[in-house]
């Protein structure tokens, strides 16, 4: 089954969806958990139809603006594009987890310190 690009891809969109309602759960309700498993299974959905529609959008961007900053027209593998911007939208997912986990100090220098070290 995981052999197929395409279910590999599709886990990938389910997978983001998932951590990015984690993320969002976390920020807006101070890392506390959901009130129930419907709520939990009703979020994970909308945001991984949400995740679904960021990468179609940022895609077709991508593509349509790429002849335009590069100099020459889109001709890769759309699904390797796609691929790209869910892995970006994971990434910043939990670049915010992170940075919103991070100890509160009043000079930017010391909080870079403090996520490094």
């Amino acid at each position: 089954m995981w052999q197929d690009r395409k279910v590999r891809g599709i886990g990938l969109v389910i997978v983001t969806g998932l951590v990015v309602t984690w993320v969002r759960q976390g920020v807006s309700h101070h890392w506390h958990g959901f009130t129930s498993w419907e709520s939990f299974f009703i979020s994970w959905f909308i945001h991984t139809i949400a995740v679904s529609v960021f990468s179609a959008f940022a895609a077709a961007a991508i593509m349509g603006t790429h002849k335009f900053f590069l100099g020459a027209a889109y001709n890769d593998d759309t699904e390797k594009l796609a691929f790209y911007v869910v892995m970006a939208a994971l990434v910043g997912a939990f670049a915010i987890a992170v940075v919103a986990n991070a100890p509160e100090v009043e000079d930017d220098a010391r909080l870079l310190l403090s996520l490094f070290g």
